[in-house]
């Protein structure tokens, strides 16, 4: 994600940025090619979890300064936090302290069902306290944001998950590439991802007659429902870890991308859909309802039942005009509403406000 914000900041010239990174970083060997000022941190010699996140705690003062430095160098304005995190909070108050803005972006207002930590929230809290503005990557979560007092001290923007580009970017609608269906879940294994959801309404839709299958990629811990369910949809499973290079070639396997989910703020993996021109079903909940709806790339169930999400996969299934549709829409808003040209500009605008705006 940094990687394509960062492209696009580039590709459009609208301003001059720098970059900083864990070099232990999934994005750290592409970061490290841009050609921009760059900020390297971490390289700690602990290989566990603890030892690392250990290391970084206490090297917090030092990484802060460092930070300080490089800003002052590349006459810095605005740090803009792709992501939020708790480790982030020294060197952000050391920051605007030195009359740095700091933009924090939030991806999930709330936790997600089966989620919940009293401790990370309050943790999320104090945070929120000290920034200059949030930007959310759905309306669906700036509102929610809002409605919990979570940034009520500071301004709250949102723009979109950026389709993600690959050398598989569909330019043409799409066609399912056999007569049985390939409907496709990928991304973590969590609670409240309904796999249960979705692999029952495979069951169900295989005792209508209808020819599909249900391909599975994911990292994290199948229930005995789950599983159980999953056999009795004979889905392929597969839970070992997609190297990036590797994700576009498993999407562009699907015919149609399910999400299931319970609760969301967003979904990442619809940037891929739509990129690759992949007809999306989904529960009709939080910003997926936002993302599903504004780009066009796919359609809602009813109702969170198993029977509405079976419904709503058999609709695309039943007819090809609207299965086509749906692919055509999906791959021009890759290229407008969605693409990270759109998101670089609405951070840029947030950013603008917030240095000219006095400080809080």
């Amino acid at each position: 994600m940094q990687v394509e914000i960062a492209r696009a900041f580039l590709s459009s010239e609208s301003a001059d940025i720098a970059v900083s990174f864990d070099v232990s970083s999934e994005s750290a060997q592409n970061l490290g090619l841009l050609p921009v000022p760059r900020l390297v941190v971490g390289g700690h010699r602990f290989s566990s979890g603890r030892g690392r996140l250990f290391r970084r705690l206490i090297a917090q003062p030092a990484t802060a300064w460092r930070l300080i430095r490089f800003c002052r160098t590349h006459s810095i304005d605005v740090i803009y936090e792709v992501m939020d995190h708790p480790l982030q909070l020294v060197p952000r108050i050391l920051a605007r302290l030195f009359g740095i803005r700091v933009l924090t972006s939030v991806h999930d207002a709330t936790r997600h069902s089966g989620d919940k930590s009293r401790f990370l929230d309050l943790v999320s809290r104090i945070s929120l306290k000290a920034t200059d503005g949030v930007m959310t990557y759905s309306v669906a979560s700036a509102q929610e944001l809002k409605a919990a007092g979570l940034a009520a001290r500071v301004p709250v923007f949102d723009t979109v998950l950026g389709a993600r580009g690959s050398s598989n970017q569909a330019l043409n609608a799409r066609e399912p590439k056999n007569a049985t269906f390939t409907v496709g879940f990928f991304g973590r294994i969590e609670a409240y991802k309904g796999i249960a959801r979705l692999a029952g309404a495979i069951v169900l839709l295989r005792e209508r007659g209808f020819p599909v299958r249900l391909s599975l990629y994911g990292r994290g811990r199948l229930t005995a429902l789950e599983r159980t369910l999953l056999g009795q949809a004979r889905a392929g499973v597969n839970s070992g870890w997609v190297a990036d290079e590797d994700i576009p070639g498993v999407i562009d396997s699907f015919d149609i991308l399910a999400l299931p989910y319970d609760d969301a703020s967003q979904s990442g993996v619809i940037g891929l859909a739509l990129t690759s021109g992949i007809p999306i079903v989904a529960t009709p909940v939080g910003g997926l309802r936002e993302q599903v709806l504004d780009s066009g790339g796919g359609v809602l169930a009813r109702g969170m039942s198993v029977e509405d999400f079976a419904d709503a996969i058999e609709g695309l299934i039943s007819d090809p005009a609207l299965y086509q549709s749906l692919s055509e829409r999906g791959i021009e808003a890759a290229h407008s509403s969605y693409s990270w040209d759109r998101v670089s500009s609405d951070i840029l605008s947030a950013t603008r406000l917030l240095a000219k705006a006095p400080r809080q």
